[in-house]
């Protein structure tokens, strides 16, 4: 596999293009990405995580992307999660 998958990255509806290293945990990749998105004035929200569009594949937070069936192309869309309410 390659050291680097191009994506298309959505957020609210906007794709964005990524090529993104594949040797790296979900987890990192995450806080990756919110701190490059920051340089294009792209701020993700608190909580949220990565979802495959256009496949079924789920990526554990400590799985590397070289570990699953992501390929040139593939579509992910930034889910904002609710935070957790205290009752």
């Amino acid at each position: 596999m390659n050291q680097f998958v191009n994506i298309e990255l959505f957020y609210r509806q906007t794709p964005i293009a990524l090529r993104v290293p594949t040797r790296v945990t979900q987890r990192r990749l995450e806080a990756l990405l919110t701190q490059a998105l920051a340089t294009i004035a792209v701020r993700l929200p608190d909580h949220w995580h990565l979802e495959a569009k256009n496949k079924a594949v789920t990526i554990a937070s400590d799985g590397t992307w070289h570990d699953y069936a992501i390929g040139d192309g593939d579509q992910f869309e930034v889910i904002e999660e609710q935070a957790n309410a205290d009752i």
